[in-house]
């Protein structure tokens, strides 16, 4: 059995909820594993000393504190120049894998000649489950699917550690890195797919990075999608320049708005307002440009099934 190097970043996660994801992590039922993890909040004690005891008990488990907060990107990077594994799986502190999820991503991967695997997951808010997402399982449909958006649940990410070491890692693109790095994935000739199994549990927590800079985080996809289009990655300083345009600021503004809405539709507790947020969204020219992008890609979904 290949060592896998699992990696997660924490932050100020509550402590429930990392416990959870540890111990999804400990009670897979692949044994041949590190655990990796990077506290970003050094003054978050009683984080430190959970991990310490897990340590202590599971020398599986490393920990390692930041002596101040860096970030997600430069937090993951740092996980993996110390990952001994031929294979790097990642997790979320506010997520749970099924403990089936290494084995069979393993075996998924190495059946279908994949460089990197996600699987299907769901999705859940508390203790209620809102969906299940079914993402596109071959290489060829997240091909497609990457001229838009991810294609793959980066929490769910196994990956060959080859692909790391050959992309250098995770560059900063703030709440884009796992799409950028997907892209250059793809570009560098390697294989993506999803197991179509559900073997992840995906926390849709209202506080965190991907719903406080959603707006940030479409405005930069759609330069990136535009660039993998043309068969090309982005550059470093091409994203910066970006940032500071006007362009960049009229989407991420209007996206923005249409998520506060999308939001309020979600949390609705009555079929009226529901309809209301709908309505109001539907006057928005890039939330109906978003509803035709994904019509597509569940068509190529669809035909991928059949």
């Amino acid at each position: 059995m290949d060592k896998i190097s699992v990696i997660m970043s924490t932050y100020k996660e509550p402590i429930e909820w990392i416990r959870r994801a540890i111990e999804s992590i400990l009670n897979q039922t692949y044994k041949n594993l590190e655990f990796i993890i990077v506290v970003d909040a050094p003054t978050y004690k009683e984080l430190i000393s959970l991990l310490n005891n897990y340590k202590d008990k599971d020398d599986r488990v490393k920990v390692v504190v930041n002596d101040s907060n860096i970030g997600l990107v430069e937090s993951l990077n740092k996980a993996l120049s110390l990952c001994n594994g031929s294979y790097v799986a990642r997790m979320d502190a506010d997520d749970i894998s099924l403990p089936e999820r290494l084995t069979r991503q393993i075996e998924y991967m190495n059946k279908e000649k994949y460089d990197l695997v996600g699987c299907f997951y769901e999705v859940f808010y508390e203790e209620r489950v809102l969906r299940i997402a079914e993402v596109a399982k071959t290489s060829e449909v997240c091909a497609k699917i990457l001229q838009y958006e991810s294609c793959s649940a980066h929490p769910a990410w196994l990956v060959r550690k080859k692909v790391f070491d050959e992309l250098g890692g995770y560059r900063n693109f703030d709440a884009c890195e796992d799409y950028d790095f997907l892209i250059r994935t793809s570009l560098a000739g390697y294989k993506i797919g999803n197991v179509p199994e559900v073997l992840f549990r995906y926390r849709d927590n209202p506080k965190s990075i991907s719903h406080e800079k959603s707006g940030k985080q479409y405005a930069i996809t759609q330069l990136l999608a535009e660039n993998y289009r043309g068969g090309r990655e982005t550059q470093i300083d091409e994203y910066q320049s970006y940032l500071s345009s006007s362009k960049y600021k009229k989407i991420q503004e209007t996206y923005k708005n249409i998520a506060d809405i999308d939001r309020k539709r979600f949390l609705a507790d009555n079929k009226l307002k529901k309809v209301t947020c709908l309505c109001r969204l539907l006057c928005f020219r890039e939330f109906r440009r978003m509803k035709g992008i994904r019509r597509k890609i569940n068509q190529w979904k669809t035909i991928e099934r059949v």
